[in-house]
């Protein structure tokens, strides 16, 4: 279990945490480690950094009626904002650590619009991650993906190709 005995030096990214940190980020509360959300989501970010051995159930805390749980875990936060903010270098390869780290973004703020092409008379996907900014415009399109930044939604034009590439990594939305 990680402590605050941890230094920084023995945290290493895993494919575990590259998805945690990716719904963490989108959903983050303003208190510790710990998202605010709806119910569901809550104690999914709950069972999920019990069963990555992050915490512990007891150092837990809960307010706003189950919307919002964190713990305090200072080095391991310090650890998490600090992938987060070189998520342009760190996820800038196609391999597992990105997909876990674009599949925990989906599961947080994510969801799927299907839509019908005019063109080609096809149904087809678009990805709609909520709360996006330009860093994330970026991130997406360094994946190859066509997006477009409107209203702080980023949309993934492609997304039949997002959703291929992803969807195996998803949690919350396999459930």
């Amino acid at each position: 279990m990680a402590d605050e005995h941890t230094t920084l030096k023995e945290l290493r990214l895993t494919h575990n945490l590259s998805y945690i940190i990716g719904f963490w980020k989108k959903l983050r509360s303003h208190d510790g480690i710990g998202v605010t959300a709806d119910k569901e989501r809550v104690q999914f970010f709950i069972e999920l950094v019990i069963k990555s051995n992050l915490t512990s159930s007891d150092k837990i805390i809960i307010h706003d009626d189950g919307q919002t749980a964190y713990f305090y875990h200072t080095k391991l936060r310090t650890f998490f904002e600090k992938i987060v903010e070189n998520e342009l270098e760190r996820f800038k390869y196609d391999n597992d650590y990105s997909a876990n780290y674009f599949a925990g973004i989906y599961d947080a703020v994510g969801h799927t619009q299907k839509i019908l092409s005019k063109r080609t008379g096809l149904t087809k996907n678009i990805i709609i991650i909520e709360k996006s900014n330009q860093k994330e415009e970026l991130l997406f399109s360094r994946q190859n993906f066509k997006v477009k930044l409107k209203e702080g939604k980023l949309y993934v034009l492609n997304g039949d190709l997002f959703l291929n590439k992803y969807e195996k990594y998803f949690l919350f939305n396999k459930r």
